[in-house]
């Protein structure tokens, strides 16, 4: 119960996201971006209060984002990119207000993005900008050549 960060970047890692790792409370980086993981994000990780960065980019995980993970106020950098997360982003996610970075481009997401998440601490928003409608043109999309535009510009 004493890890702090953990770095499982980079590692082949497949399966899901053991759901014991809601039990890591003093947890501040949890990063598990670029492996095989596969299945839906545990919402046992709702249990992390101490969590600052959660990287899950670049995986195979499923299903909707957890609408628990608005309980991580402590999170600054969320990115959940290139997956293949369906559905809509969670309204709780306005309770992050200490988030100023959001990535969820990559994946079959839709609808709106919560308002309350464009705020001045929030640098970057990533989405799919066909699909994800961003009020106050606070999000940015990626283009063809894989670099970064506004929504407007994409």
């Amino acid at each position: 119960d004493r890890i702090v960060n953990l770095t499982l970047a980079r590692n082949n890692l497949n399966g899901t996201i053991p759901f014991f790792l809601g039990n890591l409370k003093q947890l501040s980086k949890l990063l598990l971006f670029e492996n095989q993981l596969n299945g839906t994000i545990p919402s046992t990780l709702r249990n992390l209060e101490q969590l600052t960065a959660l990287w899950l980019g670049n995986n195979q995980l499923t299903g909707t984002i957890p609408p628990e993970m608005g309980d991580l106020i402590n999170i600054t950098v969320l990115d959940l990119s290139n997956n293949q997360l369906s559905g809509s982003i969670p309204s709780a996610f306005e309770n992050l207000m200490k988030l100023t970075n959001l990535g969820l481009y990559g994946n079959q997401l839709n609808g709106t993005l919560p308002p309350g998440l464009c705020t001045e601490g929030v640098r970057a928003i990533g989405v799919d900008c066909g699909s994800i409608a961003c009020p106050d043109l606070c999000c940015y999309g990626i283009n063809l050549l894989g670099k970064q535009e506004s929504c407007e510009e994409v």
